[in-house]
């Protein structure tokens, strides 16, 4: 799936300037990060508009899909495909690219499921016992039909992505 943001405004990632003290609380926060060949860079707001490319694999929308129902710090929840697409670009793309608020249009070029995938990781995940919830699989095998049916939904991904985000037609 190919998602593309059209943003009023973007981060971009420069390097922190000569003198300036950089604490873990900053590192910690998000404003900061170590550069690759030392020192730190620093986010930066920049006007746009940009347009933000995001290829997300299937494999990745499964594997959230997955951590959303076995994970503890998750809800423990079923999610749809299209709400998984939405919580993989709020929890890892967008805080060091933008704010949801400046997300002005959405744009998904989606080849569609892919349910032998879904269905294998589903199978494989429920004979394997849960490590933090004993007697439990990581799925529960009751759960297998409800994940199937909602993975497989169709959906405008667009839509919705637009609707999460509040983008303002």
């Amino acid at each position: 799936m190919r998602v593309y943001l059209h943003l009023s405004q973007y981060y971009e990632w420069e390097p922190v300037p000569a003198g300036t003290e950089v604490t873990e609380d900053d590192v910690k926060a998000g404003l900061v990060m170590p550069a690759h060949q030392g020192g730190y860079r620093m986010k930066v707001a920049r006007p746009g508009p940009r347009i933000r490319e995001c290829h997300i694999n299937e494999t990745h929308i499964v594997g959230r899909i997955v951590a959303e129902k076995s994970d503890v710090r998750f809800s423990g929840r079923t999610l749809s495909r299209k709400e998984a697409v939405a919580a993989v670009i709020q929890e890892q793309l967008l805080p060091g690219h933008a704010e949801r608020n400046w997300i002005a249009k959405v744009e998904v070029h989606d080849d569609g499921p892919d349910e032998d995938m879904m269905h294998k990781h589903l199978a494989h995940l429920s004979a394997i016992p849960h490590a933090r919830r004993p007697g439990q699989t990581i799925i529960p095998p009751s759960d297998i039909a409800d994940h199937k049916a909602r993975y497989a939904e169709t959906a405008d991904h667009a839509a919705h992505l637009s609707a999460h985000f509040g983008v303002k037609p």
